[in-house]
């Protein structure tokens, strides 16, 4: 009867967001997203799975022939596809020095579904931390005893992974870099 029960709210939150005309769109803020669907990404110990999964087209994607559902990641495969997407966002802002760093010279924080402003809206948050045990970091004289915030991902209920630079955090202004997954 429970099973019944899922795939008729999932049959019927497809129809309705068929309805809706729902795409794939690029935006910079997904929080206007119609979608009430409950995405889940997996912390590393936790074995739940969603009931239900958004619909989205990924007509934007970075590779065809990717079939990864970014809707329903393990915090691995998650923490995989930030790395992956590191050299556009975070990277792009470090590397204007001497010191080149690499996806290793950070940290990758599981923040639940709480964003850095205290957004509610389906998505899952990882925060970016400098790692100052790296020897990069070492080398760029980075005190070994702190920690710095160097900005935020999330995945939204669509399947979308933005950022957010530790800079705009209080502007919540989220940018879209990857709609298929590439971990």
């Amino acid at each position: 009867m429970k099973k019944l029960i899922t795939i008729g709210l999932s049959g019927l939150l497809l129809v309705s967001l068929a309805g809706c005309g729902n795409s794939s769109s690029d935006s910079s803020d997904s929080s206007s997203s119609s979608s009430k669907s409950s995405k889940v990404v997996k912390d590393s110990s936790s074995s739940s799975k969603s009931s239900s999964k958004a619909a989205s087209s990924n007509s934007n994607n970075n590779s065809t022939s990717n079939s990864t559902d970014t809707t329903s990641l393990s915090s691995t495969q998650a923490i995989n596809w930030i790395a992956a997407n590191m050299g556009n966002t975070v990277l792009a802002e470090y590397n204007t020095g001497s010191t080149q760093f690499t996806s290793q010279d950070f940290s990758y924080n599981y923040n639940g579904t709480s964003g850095p402003a205290g957004e509610t809206d389906g998505a899952v948050y990882y925060q970016v931390r400098e790692n100052h045990s790296s020897a990069n970091m070492q080398a760029a004289g980075a005190d070994p005893n702190t920690s710095s915030n160097a900005g935020w991902f999330r995945i939204t209920a669509n399947g979308a992974l933005q950022y957010e630079s530790a800079a705009n955090q209080a502007s919540n202004s989220w940018t879209t870099v990857s709609t298929s997954y590439n971990g």
